[in-house]
């Protein structure tokens, strides 16, 4: 939400506003490919605009967990005025993406080890809290037979865990 100018800077009737925001490109949500490249989008400032008697704005399609730089300037039929001193704002935080590169390998015929690196830092949506393993047995067709088991790794920074206790040979 935002007030007006004070009436002694209107300069004639107020028209608009406009709403500029940029995401905020941070060092931590830059990813790498194979090559050393950076992946991510170029800092681009977008702008909406609500008439002379709106004094909020819904922004749609902002990225989770993202800091943005937000401004508002009012307009006349002449043209626009300065910016307000900018705001920065952070999107709340969603479901991550998926871990990557899951490994499993047996350690014994009751026992196996899974491991994964986590999701891409810019598919993180949030602060990683724990993860969670779910194990099925299938019979020698490929079926899914009893209830998927689930295991909790409370630690966000985890990237391994021994699932123990399974049935033998499955």
């Amino acid at each position: 939400m935002w007030e007006p100018p004070p009436p002694e800077k209107h300069n004639g009737v107020i028209t608009h506003y406009k709403i500029n925001y940029a995401k905020i490109i941070e060092d931590d949500k830059t990813d790498y490919n194979e090559n050393g490249i950076i992946e991510d989008d170029v800092t681009k400032v977008f702008q909406a605009q609500v008439g002379p008697n709106e004094r909020s704005i819904v922004l749609k399609g902002l990225e989770e967990w993202t800091n943005y730089n937000i401004s508002v300037l009012a307009g006349t039929v002449i043209g626009d005025g300065p910016p307000s001193n900018p705001l920065i704002l952070r999107t709340d935080e969603a479901v991550p993406g998926e871990p990557r590169n899951v490994k499993v390998t047996a350690i014994n015929s009751t026992s196996v080890k899974v491991e994964w690196k986590p999701p891409l830092n810019k598919e993180q949506n949030g602060l990683i809290r724990g993860y969670q393993i779910h194990v099925q047995e299938v019979n020698k067709a490929g079926d899914y037979i009893n209830d998927a088991l689930r295991y909790d790794v409370a630690d966000g920074n985890a990237e391994e865990f021994n699932v123990t206790k399974l049935q033998p040979d499955t």
